[in-house]
C-alpha cells in the first residue's frame, strides 16, 4: 500500500508546511512546527491529531493512521 499521510493545519497561524507521507510499520518524526502564531497567541503548544491524540513538536509517530488514510495535525496555540 501507499501508507498514510500527515497534513499540517495552521489553525489561524500563517506559513506553509509540507505534508508527510508515511509507511505503516515505520517510525517518523513529526515535522517541527514552521507556522507563525496567529494574532494574540505567542506559543506553539503541540498538535491535535484528527485521530484524537495530542502530539508534541517533532515527536516520533508510529502508525498514526490506517493504510490509505490521512491524519490532520492541527496546531495548538497559547
Amino acid at each position: 500500500g501507499n501508507g498514510y499521510a500527515i497534513v499540517y493545519h495552521a489553525n489561524g497561524g500563517t506559513g506553509v508546511m509540507v505534508n508527510q507521507v508515511c509507511k505503516r510499520g515505520q517510525v517518523y518524526n513529526l515535522t517541527r512546527c514552521a507556522f507563525a502564531p496567529p494574532s494574540g497567541k505567542t506559543r506553539f503548544a503541540g498538535w491535535l491529531g484528527s485521530n484524537g491524540k495530542r502530539y508534541d513538536d517533532g515527536v516520533l509517530v508510529f502508525n498514526a493512521m490506517g493504510e490509505g488514510e490521512t491524519v490532520t495535525m492541527t496546531a495548538i496555540w497559547q
